[in-house]
């Protein structure tokens, strides 16, 4: 068996994987794109994206090393009031309880490192970059969560995240 180590790998996770919370959310598809759209509607708003991989490995230095994570999304009929992100690593519980994560510090994109770019109208791809590549072993869950406050006419729709990494195994 041989050995591979690709520093170009890249993994879509679909809105169907996503959560949201505050707010009234919906999987749609309107023939093209599926997505997971929230309803326009004033107030605090989160959306968990999993950073999934299919790879993960106990051993150290194995597996999926995690460099960025592309957030694919679109916001329309008004400006957001704010968006930032905020990483979350978790070490998976052995006795049921999940202990608090760490948070991987990351870079926006020169398109989104200003607040103000992150909230104006229109259909985003928003990279954010670990500022240290993160190996995910399987003990661990590692999801990007954006946090947004919204005024009652803004939509925010998301389509998406493509996860890029190296696969070591």
């Amino acid at each position: 068996m041989g050995y591979i180590h690709d520093s170009s790998m890249k993994y879509f996770v679909p809105p169907a994987l996503a959560g949201g919370s505050g707010g009234t959310w919906t999987h749609a598809n309107d023939g093209t794109f599926w997505s997971l759209s929230r309803a326009a509607y004033a107030g605090t708003f989160y959306l968990s994206v999993p950073v999934a991989v299919p790879h993960q490995n106990s051993n150290e230095n194995r597996g999926s090393r995690i460099a960025s994570v592309d957030v694919y999304c679109k916001i329309t009929d008004a400006n957001l009031t704010s968006l930032a992100v905020e990483f979350n690593l978790q070490t998976l519980p052995t006795t049921g309880e999940f202990d608090s994560p760490s948070n991987p510090t990351f870079t926006y994109d020169t398109d989104h490192d200003a607040a103000g770019e992150r909230i104006t109208q229109g259909s985003h791809v928003m990279t954010l970059t670990l500022t240290t590549a993160t190996w995910v072993q399987g003990t661990q869950c590692l999801r990007a969560d954006l946090i947004a406050v919204a005024p009652s006419n803004t939509v925010f729709e998301f389509f998406g995240a493509r996860v890029n990494y190296t696969l070591r195994i």
